[in-house]
């Protein structure tokens, strides 16, 4: 069964003299119930290396260490967040929330991933050359598939940087300028993931 990631992103704003998160993201018309909105994540397509190095699921090598351990949804959630996420009831799992500036202090360190996976003959030929493989399964009835694991330098948080960067200078108004790396601080991630 797949997994999916459920991601909504906030900003903090001060709102009557006091410091709140907001919800920031993108809604359009749900076609299929007229007068509603449906999410449009900021960075929602199913990428479990971005899930492992996100909070450790899907982590089949349990060798990866995650920007943080789930952290459960924050006491300070925005009310728009903390009703999609109650509206998953049970079927969320591994809830967490981090800031732009987590992940790059995290991609900073430049972390390595660990894969672990069934891949065919010719995949593992071209690995131990130094190829690293584009696609692997955890289990296939095809013949000649082989188990193998390998570590590469981790770039599947790149992407999301560049969005929730992009974000911050929407939310605050940075176009074109340098900012200060402490507003980093000032906008989040809140997810979770359902399979």
């Amino acid at each position: 069964m797949g997994c999916d990631i459920h991601m909504y992103t906030e900003a903090l704003r001060t709102i009557d003299d006091k410091k709140t998160w907001v919800n920031v993201d993108n809604w359009r018309v749900d076609p299929y119930e007229p007068g509603k909105f449906t999410h449009v994540n900021l960075h929602g397509e199913r990428n479990y290396s971005l899930f492992t190095l996100l909070a450790g699921v899907r982590d089949y090598s349990e060798k990866t260490i995650p920007v943080a351990d789930p952290k459960g949804l924050p006491d300070d959630i925005s009310p728009e967040t903390k009703t999609e996420a109650e509206r998953w009831e049970g079927n969320g799992h591994t809830h967490s929330y981090l800031t732009l500036g987590e992940i790059k202090q995290y991609q900073a360190k430049k972390p390595t991933i660990t894969h672990t996976g069934l891949i065919d003959k010719v995949q593992a030929l071209a690995l131990d050359r130094g190829i690293t493989p584009n696609s692997w399964c955890q289990g296939t009835n095809q013949p000649g598939y082989v188990r193998r694991e390998w570590s590469e330098e981790c770039k599947e948080l790149l992407p999301l940087i560049e969005k929730m960067e992009k974000e911050l200078r929407d939310q605050f108004w940075l176009f074109g300028k340098t900012y200060d790396p402490k507003m980093d601080e000032q906008i989040r991630i809140v997810f979770w993931f359902d399979n």
